[in-house]
């Protein structure tokens, strides 16, 4: 992924993506504690929408190991479509919103959509960031704290 350079989103239903920030997901250029952060413009254009879907964050270690993220998101609508377009989170844990344009939320342990837009085009600015955790079903992550040794 480049930042700076348009390309179609990974659920393949005609949404764009603008990166403007990635930092921390390679293995060796983790962020101490948070692990990751992105920052992503999103478009979608008439016809496009997103399934029902999480976002789990899983990065293979050299030694073969496995390091979840809690994957936290928070997604601020800067133009609504004309219709359609909805974002929908359906989730049992705390997940927060405001005047529904300002959506914070767990995108790993959420199920979340975005309805197909019928007219206009839908601008979203996504912030993501992540941190180490091991395997969990609660909203509440246990934190592994960052070992740079274990990062060369």
């Amino acid at each position: 992924m480049k930042i700076f350079r348009w390309e179609r989103g990974r659920q393949k239903t005609h949404y764009s993506k603008l990166p403007l920030v990635i930092l921390g997901y390679e293995n060796h250029n983790r962020l101490p504690i948070i692990g990751f952060l992105d920052c992503l413009l999103l478009k979608f254009p008439p016809g496009s929408f997103i399934g029902k879907h999480k976002d789990s964050v899983e990065v293979e270690n050299p030694d073969g190991s496995i390091d979840r993220y809690a994957h936290y998101r928070l997604n601020i609508v800067l133009k609504k479509s004309r219709k359609g377009g909805q974002f929908i989170c359906e989730s049992n844990h705390s997940n927060w919103s405001l005047f529904n344009r300002i959506f914070f939320f767990r995108s790993d342990i959420c199920t979340h959509r975005v309805t197909k837009v019928m007219e206009g085009t839908r601008y979203v600015l996504t912030i993501g960031w992540g941190n180490f955790t091991k395997p969990f079903d609660s909203y509440t992550p246990m934190v592994k704290l960052y070992n740079k040794s274990t990062d060369s």
